[in-house]
């Protein structure tokens, strides 16, 4: 049986080669090879469609392969003005079966490529659940007490993690429309509460850029925010604006509110004043 990474590989030769946003069915492809890269398990729906498509693709190269035999011309022969039909004919039906071939392979791979982009959601909740399993892995990054081995392989593992959560934004279609900052740029990972913003707030100031740890993890962590990875640029965006909105909203009902206490201290002052006047 062929491979899940073998059969994607073919897979994406059969797609269109189209460069940008166009791209869609590629970056679809590339997530969900990214994500059987690091063990994650393919639903038997998209299994069943990975093999559909190999069992089209072995028989495509099969048909190719038979198409592709042929005699060779003999010159001196006295059947060779047949031999010459029969040549011209063959490579007529040979151009015309590769014709067909491709159209067929086309529509066998855009089947595949919708049953991996319905399955996509299921395959980034595992990445997820996979990324907070080992959340530890990455706080130990810096951590040259360990084996060479292990830091090694936990460094592979922040890698393919990161390659992996790429790949799966990329498939979002507003994805090259939505660029990130320094702050939206936290929420890729994590999720913030508005303790836990403040709390960064207050540790490197409004540009984040002050007792900053190098790696997201360190400084997420002492923070107080809850590991979880974005689905989208979007998300991140989203979510990051939805606590700022709710910041700005505290902060003007706080300023109404000293502003009513002052009034209602001044008010109190004046009649004080009055009654002993």
């Amino acid at each position: 049986m062929t491979d899940h990474a073998t059969i994607l590989g073919h897979l994406s030769r059969q797609l269109p080669t189209n460069f940008g946003e166009s791209n869609r069915p590629g970056r679809i492809v590339a997530a969900a090879t990214a994500a059987l890269d690091l063990g994650l398990t393919p639903s038997k729906k998209l299994t069943a469609a990975l093999t559909n498509f190999d069992r089209h693709n072995q028989k495509a190269t099969e048909h190719r392969a038979t198409l592709a035999t042929g005699t060779p011309l003999d010159l001196t022969a006295d059947d060779y003005p047949q031999q010459v039909r029969n040549h011209v004919l063959a490579a007529q039906v040979r151009d015309d079966a590769e014709h067909i071939t491709r159209g067929l392979l086309a529509t066998a791979a855009a089947d595949t490529v919708q049953v991996i982009t319905e399955e996509l959601p299921d395959l980034l909740n595992q990445l997820d659940t996979l990324y907070q399993q080992r959340y530890p892995d990455l706080l130990s990054l810096g951590d040259t007490r360990q084996p060479t081995a292990v830091l090694a392989a936990h460094h592979d593992f922040a890698g393919q993690l990161s390659r992996a959560h790429r790949a799966f934004m990329a498939t979002d279609p507003q994805h090259n429309r939505i660029e990130l900052d320094y702050r939206t740029d936290l929420w890729l990972y994590h999720r913030w509460t508005p303790e836990a913003w403040q709390k960064a707030l207050n540790t490197t100031g409004p540009a984040m850029s002050i007792n900053r740890d190098v790696d997201v993890w360190h400084f997420a962590t002492r923070c107080g925010a809850t590991p979880r990875l974005a689905r989208s640029h979007a998300h991140a965006v989203a979510e990051f604006r939805a606590l700022d909105d709710a910041n700005e909203q505290r902060d003007i009902l706080e300023a109404h509110a000293r502003s009513a206490s002052a009034a209602g201290a001044r008010s109190v002052r004046e009649a004080v004043k009055n009654y002993i006047h």
